[in-house]
């Protein structure tokens, strides 16, 4: 978010309505899977809280809570590669990675529709070259949010896609909230770098359906 984060803009919706906290549902989605971030979002005021890559069965689950879809029909069927354990499938591939492209993750949000396939991953670049620009403007030296905050959602989208090499350097570029100005310089090379690699494999790569 360009000027608050989603804790702060939290409060300021609880703080607006205090005793009717429940009239705005408010569910965290992020690629932080620790349990203390958890907690944080639920003692900020949100509802519920759900870890990147994001499940469309456990998501409406969630939302189950608060809405009714007994009308939908809701495709469980996950793919051997991903279970509903999907923070722990988020840190192994990151673990793991120098992966430029996975498309496991994609073919399981799209069922196989290579329209929708294609749907993601577009805009999933748009944002990147956004997140991109914001990282090149906070190439300073010392203490950065933008920087942070530009890495963080980038991090995010990486995982969501299968970009796993750049959401491993994201996530470490994440960490340079207090750094100079030629060490982001040289973290943001190596994302570009990357970045370019994910381009060049989805071009390769045949959708199908």
């Amino acid at each position: 978010m360009p000027e608050q984060n989603g804790y702060d803009t939290t409060r300021h919706i609880r703080a607006m309505k205090p005793n009717r906290e429940h009239d705005v549902v408010i569910i965290a989605m992020t690629a932080n899977a620790m349990q203390e971030e958890r907690q944080k979002c639920l003692d900020c005021g949100m509802n519920e809280y759900l870890s990147k890559p994001i499940d469309q069965a456990l998501f409406l689950k969630k939302l189950s809570q608060w809405f009714d879809f007994s009308q939908i029909e809701v495709n469980e069927a996950i793919t051997p590669e991903v279970s509903l354990n999907q923070s722990n499938f988020f840190e192994k591939s990151l673990e793991e990675s120098n992966v430029v492209f996975d498309p496991t993750l994609i073919h399981h949000f799209s069922k196989g529709e290579r329209s929708l396939s294609e749907v993601f991953i577009q805009a999933f670049v748009q944002q990147t070259r956004l997140n991109l620009v914001a990282l090149e403007q906070s190439c300073v030296s010392g203490f950065s949010s933008k920087w942070v905050d530009a890495a963080h959602q980038l991090k995010g989208g990486s995982a969501n896609v299968g970009a796993f090499k750049l959401a491993r350097l994201s996530a470490e570029a994440q960490l340079m909230s207090d750094a100079t100005a030629s060490s982001r310089f040289n973290c943001l090379y190596a994302i570009q770098v990357a970045f370019d690699e994910f381009l060049t494999a989805v071009d390769s790569y045949e959708f199908k359906g």
